[in-house]
């Protein structure tokens, strides 16, 4: 269920419900491109989620820690300087193993290196809609695995 919240003719709040209870999902985005970083996070804070940001892995651990670990999906770029996206992956899953993860890169290599390490891959240059897809289907999945539905594929 989505409900739609109009404050006025220019701001909606958008509430998903996942499982069954209303809420606004946090996502950390990560990218050491600044541009990239507030791209990704305007789509999401425009379709209604709250967002963290921060330009490399080792911030991105400190950012989730003084949010008490309530993080609700990972969106990082894979090649950043001092923690790649896939250390940071594994550092917060270590935290929270329920944590979906969404890698995102522009190299072909990082795309084959990604499905070996169990995440899924954006590959750049991509959509509003791609992103938005991706994001709302590893959110959903999170859910299923919540309430007992089954194993998901790319989340442990």
């Amino acid at each position: 269920m989505i409900v739609h919240i109009f404050l006025n003719r220019f701001l909606a709040l958008r509430i998903e419900s996942y499982g069954g209870l209303l809420t606004v999902p946090t996502v950390l985005v990560v990218d050491d491109e600044p541009l990239i970083r507030k791209m990704v996070a305007l789509i999401l804070e425009h379709d209604g989620f709250c967002v963290l940001t921060a330009g490399n892995g080792i911030e991105a651990i400190h950012v989730s820690h003084a949010n008490g670990g309530a993080i609700d999906l990972l969106v990082s770029d894979v090649r950043m300087p001092l923690m790649d996206g896939y250390t940071l992956a594994t550092e917060l899953q270590a935290e929270n193993p329920a944590l979906p993860v969404l890698l995102m890169s522009g190299f072909c290599e990082d795309q084959s290196a990604a499905s070996r390490n169990r995440f899924p891959i954006l590959s750049k240059p991509f959509s509003m809609a791609s992103l938005l897809r991706h994001v709302h289907g590893l959110l959903s999945q999170e859910v299923a695995v919540a309430v007992g539905s089954g194993s998901v594929p790319g989340i442990t």
